[in-house]
Parts: C-alpha cells; structure tokens; sequence
C-alpha cells in the first residue's frame, strides 16, 4: 500500500513544484511522508482553539455561556461575518460555531483575547504537544509569521478531537455540530465514508486534514502542501485534491 501511495504523492510533487508531507494513522496501517516537515498551519489553529476551549469547560462548566463581546481589534485582523458584528455579543458556544463552521478569524481573536490564553497555549503544548503551534497574533503584536505544524501533529490534533466522543458536556457538542456542519459544506470525498474536519488556505499552502472510516477503522489523515514558487496555483490545487482522492481510495481498497 505504500508504495502505492508513494507514487502518486512523488508525481504530484513533480508536476506542480509541490512540497507534500503526508501523515496517515489508523489502528493497522501508518503511512508518514515528510510527517514531520513543518507547513504554515493556516486554519487548523481553530481546530487546537476549540479543543482547549473544551478542556477549560470541563474545570470551567459555565465557560460555554460566558458572553464575550466582539471588540474592534478582533475585526481589525479578523475575517468572516463578525467583522460588522462590532460591539455585539456572542456566547463562547456561538463563537465556536463561527470559528469551526465558517473558519471566522474574528470569532478566533475574541476567544484568545477574553479566555485565559496562557492556560489554553499550556493544553496545546503539555497535552497536544503541538509545540509547533502558536495562536496569530493580536494586531498590536502582527508578525508576519505564520501558525506552522506537522502532518504528524495535524493527526495528533484530530485524534484528540475524535475522543472528545467519549464526553457529552454542551461545549463538546457544539464542538462536534459545527465540525459537523463544515463537513456537510465541504468537500465530498465519493470513495469512502469521509468526514472533513477542516479545510483551510493560505496562499502558500493547501491542507486537508480529516478522518476517515473505511475497513471497520478509522484513519486519520493530513495531507498538507506548499508551493516551492511562490502562491499554491489552481493546479496545484487541483493535484492535492486528487491525491487526497487517491489516498482515500487506497485506504478503501487495502
């Protein structure tokens, strides 16, 4: 399986000027292709965002009803519908769902700038040992640098999401009903019973970061890519989704 795999990543790479790092785990079968390279890690922030919001609700439990109000500073470099929402207030639930379902930069500044950050950084790093992951930056402290992380941490990531099953507190549903929601409004993926946590840009990189039940397992899978020229082109583009088809279909078929 993987040199079947390996192949169509290689050709990929080749054709379109592509860096691709590739992390598959599942209870019988890994597969890791540059799992380890750093890639900017675009919007899978939000995913470790919402997960260390869910952990502060286990010691917090009122965290899910906390009303937190949207200041211009969140707008200023945020995104979304949020952005006129100036002076509003949402609940920490609603701006879940905004953050997860529609990817709203907005919703992620509000979170990081009212809850305790610290200790939200500490769960990613201790717990997630995503230490390769740093929330963007409140405008007085923009860098240009982006969020970076690994196809092997992506996986961690969502490992840890997928075990919030096994807790029915409110944040924890909200959590999952917005992942769901994005996975309705996302990407389809025909071979297999597939659902896509997320699906993110920047200019320079594409990422597809999902589970996937297939075989009577779940398999994890991330599949991030950077240009080596400059912006992730149409094609490129293209190339990444049909590998991320093509994985999908091995995993199918093995």
């Amino acid at each position: 399986m993987h040199q079947n795999v390996l192949l169509p990543i290689r050709r990929a790479e080749h054709r379109n000027d592509l860096v691709i790092g590739v992390c598959m785990h599942a209870p019988i079968r890994h597969l890791a292709y540059r799992a380890d390279t750093l890639f900017p890690a675009a919007s899978i922030i939000k995913l470790a965002i919402a997960l260390s919001i869910h952990a502060l609700s286990v010691k917090q439990r009122a965290i899910a009803d906390y009303h937190v109000h949207i200041d211009s500073s969140d707008a200023h470099c945020g995104s979304g519908t949020l952005t006129k929402r100036v002076g509003a207030s949402y609940t920490v639930n609603q701006l879940i769902w905004h953050l997860l379902a529609q990817s709203d930069n907005t919703a992620q500044n509000a979170l990081v700038r009212t809850l305790p950050s610290l200790e939200i950084q500490s769960f990613i790093n201790q717990k997630l040992h995503l230490h390769n992951t740093r929330y963007v930056p409140l405008p007085e402290t923009t860098s240009s640098h982006y969020s970076t992380t690994t196809p092997e941490d992506a996986v961690a990531l969502i490992n840890a999401i997928n075990k919030l099953q096994q807790h029915n507190d409110v944040v924890t549903h909200t959590i999952r009903d917005a992942l769901s929601r994005c996975a309705q409004e996302q990407l389809a993926l025909t071979t297999a019973h597939t659902t896509l946590l997320k699906h993110g840009a920047l200019p320079t990189v594409q990422h597809y970061v999902f589970s996937c039940y297939a075989n009577g397992h779940t398999h994890t899978i991330a599949i991030l890519a950077r240009s080596t020229h400059g912006a992730l082109h149409v094609t490129a583009r293209t190339a990444v989704l049909a590998l991320t088809k093509e994985i999908i279909t091995h995993i199918s078929d093995a």
